[in-house]
């Protein structure tokens, strides 16, 4: 498998892109590497990238492997980054 995303990512990440044009607001990307060594989170960064989003506005967590974990991590993230 390569390292583009699902049709499902894809429609979230479209989806992200219109909600996202007219504002600054920072993102959050989750999600560990699942079928591929790359992280999800880290596709749908190059993803959203190339498609115009400064890596600035991205804030991507990829290390939790539960939601759980990911929730608390997020939480730590966007207290960090005051989002």
């Amino acid at each position: 498998m390569d390292n583009s995303p699902s049709l499902r990512m894809l429609l979230i990440l479209k989806a992200t892109l219109k909600a996202i044009s007219n504002n600054s607001s920072p993102i959050i990307l989750t999600g560990g590497a699942v079928k591929t060594n790359i992280s999800e989170a880290r596709i749908m960064h190059n993803w959203l990238n190339k498609n115009g989003v400064k890596n600035s506005r991205i804030i991507i967590e990829d290390n939790a492997r539960s939601t759980q974990e990911n929730a608390t991590n997020v939480s730590r993230l966007a207290k960090k980054k005051e989002v």
